[in-house]
Parts: structure tokens; sequence; C-alpha cells
């Protein structure tokens, strides 16, 4: 019902490598706060779903990464579902558009590649700032499907040495 302590314990080991497996069934989470210098493999047929209720905040995005460094994600038939009509219901949920699948701020040697992120409250990838004058840089995005997300797929505000492939 909630994998959440689960995996965010998984990649607070700051294991190099952490391999998501496919259990049969979503990992249903909450918000999960990314590490420095680890790489995210999601099995195929993975589903990272959210946790129904949870999202309140108008920032909270499925995965978020401030200041961090040498991150990957990565899998093939893998799916990152949030709940966006969820969100659209006034009585429940605060109006926000930054509910994103994933969100890098100011952080450095990224790359994101295979992943389907579907229906967020935001933006499929969201690049912005954590830090004043602090940019994301060395990004990598190639293979990734957005689908159906409340904004955009991917919003770059800002980035250097940006490089997006068959997405």
């Amino acid at each position: 019902e909630d994998a959440t302590a689960s995996l965010q314990a998984a990649i607070d080991s700051k294991v190099r490598k952490l391999i998501v497996d496919n259990l049969g069934q979503p990992w249903v989470v909450e918000p999960i706060k990314l590490v420095s210098d680890q790489e995210i493999v999601f099995e195929d047929g993975v589903e990272v779903l959210t946790k129904a209720g949870s999202f309140k905040g108008p920032n909270d995005s499925l995965f978020r990464a401030d200041n961090c460094r040498n991150i990957t994600l990565r899998g093939t038939q893998a799916t990152l579902r949030m709940r966006r009509a969820d969100y659209d219901d006034p009585a429940q949920y605060r109006r926000a558009e930054w509910r994103h699948s994933l969100s890098f701020r100011s952080c450095r040697n990224i790359k994101v590649c295979g992943l389907t992120l579907v229906e967020s409250g935001g933006d499929g990838i969201y690049l912005g700032t954590a830090t004043p004058g602090v940019t994301n840089k060395q990004i990598h995005i190639k293979d990734v499907t957005c689908d159906r997300n409340y904004r955009q797929g991917i919003s770059v505000i800002t980035a250097e040495d940006l490089l997006i492939e068959d997405t």
C-alpha cells in the first residue's frame, strides 16, 4: 500500500547502483528525494505510482533532486505515474502546476533514459534552480516519453550542456 519508506531507504543507503525490482504490482509512494552519485535502474515493467491522497504540497514531485550530482535514472518499459485527475479536485488539492514527475534543481551530470512519465500534476521533467544562480549542468535526456502531464512534457528554466534525444 505504501512503499515510500522502503524505496527512500534504498536510495538513502547511497548504494552506487540501485535496481528497482518488478514486483508485479506498482511501487506506491509519496514524494521521493534523490541523492548524489547514484544510478537507479527500473526493471522492465516496473511502475512507480503516487499514493492516492498524497502530494498535497504544491511543489511535491514524484522524484526530486536539489543541488545533486551524478544521478542516472534509467529503464525500459518502466513507468513513473502520477494521479493528474486527483490534483484537479479543488476540494482535495490546492491548485498548483509544480507536481512534477522528475524535478532537478541546480544539479550536475544528470541522465534520464528510457522512462515513461505519465499524468504528473506539473511537468514530466522540470529543470530549475534550488540555489539562486546555480544552473543545471550536463543534463542528458534520452528515449523518454512524457504523456498527459498537466503542464508540459519538459520545462527548461535553466540548463547548460543540455542534450535531449529521441524524446
